[in-house]
């Protein structure tokens, strides 16, 4: 049972008292909202609980337990501190992910996800933003920007139980080990960053598992966070009446279905587009007309899962016609930011939704063929990884000339690697304060349309 200190400063059995309460520590830290002495410290050890724990007993004086119930029993709602950090736009992200509820490898099984602890602490969440600031020697002097109650909506619960399933099945398989954030879209089994090496057993193997918990994913929240100060407009797909329990992959499939084999203009034509076909967002409105998005709005369920659309163009053999290329390196950055920190990690842990368009005939026109879900796997981050590292040593290196090219690191056909991405003259300025052409990482032709072959090969 959950603990309070006795004289808590608002009603515990009233969610309107609780939210109003938590509103008044907006644009204040914990120090200056609790009139703290400069020499108070946080609660916990100080490591990625500390904000949360501290929020508890000091300002809603809530005492601190390892109680699988809501925070506030009373009303059945939990509390949850996000950190905030802000892109180079000042656009709010969200720092991590959002811890929800510890994974038991033992029981899952017998879980059922609509009577889930997960699902009680996802309807009902009273949600503090704050602005994190690593050069901070406290969270007590980090400023707060948002408090207000806020659940899990609706149409997002179908995507989030097919994730909840995706997890199951690899602990049904003896896999729990196994199981990757990468693996699903919204709902995240995480690891725990806790435990020092230590695992657990699962029920299905011998092997044991890394502690997780369920969390909701990061660029989940980025978007849960814009919409709350509603710093970005977005729109939803609609579903129809027989749509609702359908998953992202499926209600995106649905869409598409209607346009396959169309060519791009007849797209123009019956999507009502008014852009040049040779416009550079020209295949971008085409996807967001088909799904009944604004033109002038982003596609929520997208930002969620943190999908990057991709175009991609087929000759009439099959032949993929241009590499995937991501946006240009900054060398700077490169050279003072390990890998697991970097955009290209970033990049390479991202879903990926490629849409293909394809000729019937040569010099034809291309016409809407195939849609392809596709995320980077292990082996792929591996070889990112090592790619990131050498070309990170030729900066520092000051040598701008022997990045790992088309041809791979070792002549064995690398499907990673670094080429100019500039129009002719476009430079970048190094750690050395000379400019270079600038140069981007990309995905060779090739082996994206290995991965559109292979999952042209599953549809059969």
């Amino acid at each position: 049972m959950v603990e309070m200190q006795e004289d808590v400063p608002y009603d515990d059995s009233n969610v309107s008292s609780i939210e109003e309460y938590a509103k008044r520590i907006v644009n204040k830290t914990l120090r200056e909202a609790l009139d703290l002495p400069p020499d108070a410290r946080p609660k916990g050890s100080g490591g990625k609980g500390a904000m949360g724990e501290t929020v508890e007993e000091y300002y809603f004086r809530i005492r601190n337990n390892n109680v699988q119930g809501p925070d506030f029993p009373k009303v059945g709602v939990e509390l949850k501190t996000t950190g905030l950090r802000y892109d180079a736009h000042h656009k709010p992200c969200a720092k991590e992910r959002l811890a929800i509820t510890n994974i038991n490898w033992m029981t899952i099984l017998n879980e059922d996800f609509k009577k889930s602890h997960l699902m009680d602490k996802i309807s009902k969440i009273l949600l503090l933003a704050y602005d994190y600031d690593p050069g901070s020697d406290s969270v007590l002097d980090m400023r707060f920007r948002l408090a207000t109650m806020w659940g899990v909506p609706e149409r997002d619960k179908p995507q989030m139980l097919a994730d909840w399933n995706t997890v199951l099945a690899k602990v049904r398989n003896g896999d729990a080990d196994k199981v990757s954030g990468r693996d699903t879209v919204y709902l995240e089994a995480a690891t725990t960053g806790s435990g020092h090496g230590k695992k657990y057993p699962q029920p299905k193997s011998d092997r044991c598992a890394k502690p997780r918990r369920w969390a909701l994913k990061s660029s989940y929240m980025t978007t849960v966070i814009n919409q709350l100060f509603q710093k970005e407009k977005y729109a939803s797909i609609k579903r129809e009446k027989d749509e609702v329990n359908l998953t992202l992959h499926q209600l995106v499939k649905a869409r598409f279905r209607p346009y396959m084999g169309k060519t791009k203009k007849e797209l123009k034509s019956v999507l009502q587009i008014s852009a040049s076909e040779h416009a550079k967002n020209y295949y971008a409105l085409i996807t967001k007309k088909i799904l009944g998005i604004g033109t002038d709005k982003s596609i929520e369920e997208f930002d969620k899962a943190g999908i990057m659309v991709r175009t991609i163009r087929r000759s009439r053999t099959g032949r993929v016609k241009e590499s995937l290329s991501f946006p240009a390196m900054d060398y700077k950055e490169v050279a003072c930011t390990d890998w697991e920190d970097s955009k290209l990690y970033g990049y390479m842990t991202t879903p990926y939704l490629f849409v293909v368009f394809s000729q019937r005939e040569e010099h034809g026109p291309l016409f809407l063929s195939q849609l392809v879900w596709w995320t980077p796997t292990d082996e792929d981050l591996a070889e990112a990884c090592r790619v990131y590292k050498i070309t990170r040593q030729h900066i520092l290196a000051n040598d701008y000339d022997h990045f790992p090219g088309i041809r791979g690191l070792e002549g064995n056909g690398s499907h990673i690697h670094v080429r100019p991405h500039a129009t002719k003259g476009e430079t970048c300025l190094t750690p050395q304060g000379t400019r270079e052409t600038k140069k981007s990482f990309w995905i060779t032709n090739k082996y994206v349309q290995q991965i559109i072959d292979q999952a042209s090969d599953d549809r059969q």
